[in-house]
């Protein structure tokens, strides 16, 4: 204390004396200067100053460690509260930070939930008032030694920490307040719930490959027709109504086939004996449903395709959608049904035009569109009645949406065509093409008309029963004037 007088001492006088000059004083200025930021280190390095915070109270054996990405320009208030018996909470701003024990216990956040949510009835041991908004933690282990504990938030212990101490801090007060707060009673990773058990097992599911490892690549297509009790004995492991998920690992992709029909009862079932196994062996979490049109109408595809995507996103929420013909059977396994970023023309090259894409701008056959696109799109045109047209008009709205068609390599997307009757042509379809420009926004999934019939669920696929009726044109004739 003595040396530190003197010291201050000499300064007092060293600035007062007229007879140093000014060169000597910044000399002494800079000289106190780097003396004083020295002690001030040296003081911070021994804890007897602290520049952030200096606690009331003083919890020894733990050490705070704070994620860079929680420490915010803003966040100078912090609100500690410690249990003794765990691993500690630390709150700031809002914003939750890591606390790590010098001995290396770990815990996880999983997410901050408001106290005030927790309901008090369920809780009697919370005593808090309405308006607090102070964040509560949950917390989950990670590789925690079998002697350590983690906080949990199933059950509450009897008695309550006591009131939360004030920090007195540089500027910054954090006011007393008469809240209670009950931090979860710690328990052993050991002695998990069933609950518990079940979402670890779920968690230790990985996801599967990107390109699954059985694939086969070209196939044999055995067109030979079985009965449908002979396709629900090849596929047992499907669910009700053809919904099958890989067992060993979580699928990448939730797929809907989509299948406009309507009396083609034997070239249904080869196709749903070829097409399970085939998406199967691509990993694909995936229901089957074909969406059969009933009554006396023309055949209309693009209408049946709109009613399928409506439809099968009531019975899941699928990501991705192909719609698929009946008479096509793919021969070729890394031809993956999934959806890009870009809408894809998948049935590149069929036997039935020699393995060859008839014209650049088809679409037709098996596409594949994600549910955002299809969306954006606003589905499929519901005016062509009878064969032919509504795929051309897909492929001008994909233009003028400024999406572009993808398709897979030839000698992958190849198709084999099941031999059939040719349905009836549109005779209108090249007239109702020259207006697509002008139907794109009140023609499609915001103007279909259809009654449904019946939803069945076989062990094998989900049919679907429509009556289609005919759109009402009175929105795009007014475009069109």
């Amino acid at each position: 204390m003595v040396k530190l007088d003197c010291f201050t001492d000499f300064l007092r006088r060293a600035f007062t004396c007229s007879f140093i000059n000014i060169r000597l004083r910044l000399v002494v200025y800079l000289c106190s200067l780097f003396v004083l930021l020295t002690l001030y280190q040296y003081l911070v390095s021994i804890n007897l100053l602290n520049y952030s915070f200096k606690p009331v109270f003083d919890v020894s054996g733990w050490r705070e460690k704070f994620s860079e990405d929680c420490i915010t320009a803003r966040a100078r208030r912090i609100i500690n509260i410690m249990n003794p018996s765990s691993d500690g909470l630390t709150l700031k701003d809002g914003s939750l930070c890591e606390t790590t024990r010098v001995t290396g216990t770990a815990a996880e956040v999983i997410k901050p939930v408001s106290v005030a949510s927790f309901s008090t009835k369920s809780t009697s041991r919370l005593n808090l008032t309405s308006t607090s908004q102070q964040p509560a933690l949950i917390f989950r282990p990670t590789s925690l030694p079998s002697n350590q504990s983690v906080i949990s938030n199933n059950s509450l212990l009897n008695t309550s920490l006591p009131t939360r101490p004030s920090f007195r801090h540089r500027n910054h007060s954090v006011p007393q307040t008469n809240e209670r707060i009950v931090v979860s009673k710690p328990r052993s990773v050991q002695n998990t719930s069933k609950l518990d058990e079940s979402i670890q097992s779920n968690s230790r599911k990985t996801r599967c490959k990107e390109i699954p490892s059985g694939l086969q690549g070209r196939l044999a297509v055995n067109t030979k027709v079985v009965p449908f009790r002979t396709v629900e004995e090849e596929n047992q492991n499907l669910q009700m109504g053809g919904r099958f998920s890989p067992a060993h690992c979580t699928s990448r992709n939730k797929v809907a086939i989509i299948v406009p029909y309507r009396n083609r009862p034997e070239q249904l079932k080869v196709f749903l004996r070829h097409i399970h196994p085939f998406l199967q062996r691509q990993e694909l979490q995936y229901g089957i449903y074909v969406i059969n049109q009933s009554g006396k109408e023309l055949f209309n595809r693009a209408s049946l395709i709109n009613v399928g995507f409506v439809e099968s996103l009531k019975d899941f929420d699928w990501e991705c959608c192909i719609f698929h013909d009946v008479d096509l059977l793919p021969e070729d396994d890394r031809n993956l049904y999934t959806c890009p970023n870009q809408p894809r023309h998948m049935s590149v090259s069929v036997d039935k035009f020699k393995y060859k894409l008839p014209y650049k701008g088809i679409f037709g056959g098996v596409t594949a569109l994600d549910v955002k696109q299809f969306r954006e799109l606003n589905g499929y045109s519901n005016e062509f009645w009878g064969w032919g047209g509504e795929d051309d008009d897909m492929a001008r709205r994909i233009k003028y949406h400024k999406l572009r068609i993808e398709r897979y390599k030839p000698e992958i997307a190849r198709y084999t065509m099941i031999k059939h009757k040719q349905e009836t042509a549109n005779k209108n379809r090249h007239s109702i093409l020259r207006s697509a420009i002008r139907r794109y926004k009140v023609d499609g999934l915001n103007n279909l008309n259809y009654k449904l019939v019946s939803v069945v669920k076989t062990p094998i696929y989900t049919n679907i029963t429509v009556e289609l009726h005919h759109s009402s044109r009175k929105s795009w004739r007014k475009s069109r004037r």
